[in-house]
């Protein structure tokens, strides 16, 4: 049985994946790091999480995930802004432009390890009122991550 951990809707958008690193010096050699835009985002989005007025968060469901590694998945949804009467946003943005650092955030604010994620599905879509994201937290079932593999592993096996 699926547990849904985080679930809202913000009017934020983050900075596309070029907009958001910049190289810069580290310790003495050149990493990636966050751009300014990319800050600016960060520091706007925690915000928002914690203002959300309709979030749904279960802080005791999430206690108990981060204590027994859980498997969770997260879907994103992104929608954005109608450029014009007939011309959609939907093709002039990467799906995958805002995904790290939505999900860097999330998981900040909530407290946990994003690497329990272990499905995610993330859309775009045009938005009829304001630009904003919609994000939905759940755990996953074991079970359903055993059956997946067995289905997979039978698939290769009979391609072989």
């Amino acid at each position: 049985m699926s547990i849904l951990l985080y679930k809202a809707s913000m009017p934020i958008m983050p900075p596309g994946i070029n907009a958001s690193y910049k190289v810069g010096i580290y310790s003495g050699s050149a990493k990636m790091i966050h751009s300014e835009k990319a800050k600016a985002f960060i520091l706007e989005a925690y915000y928002r999480f914690q203002e959300a007025k309709y979030a749904i968060i279960d802080r005791e469901a999430i206690a108990l995930v981060s204590q027994k590694k859980t498997p969770l998945e997260l879907c994103i949804t992104f929608y954005l802004k109608q450029r014009g009467k007939y011309e959609s946003s939907l093709y002039k943005r990467d799906v995958d432009g805002g995904i790290k650092a939505i999900i860097d955030v999330l998981f900040d604010f909530i407290g946990i390890d994003d690497k329990l994620i272990v499905d995610m599905s993330v859309k775009k879509r045009v938005a009829i009122e304001e630009p904003h994201i919609y994000l939905e937290l759940r755990t996953l079932d074991m079970e359903d991550i055993r059956k997946d593999t067995k289905e997979y592993g039978e698939m290769f096996v009979q391609r072989v």
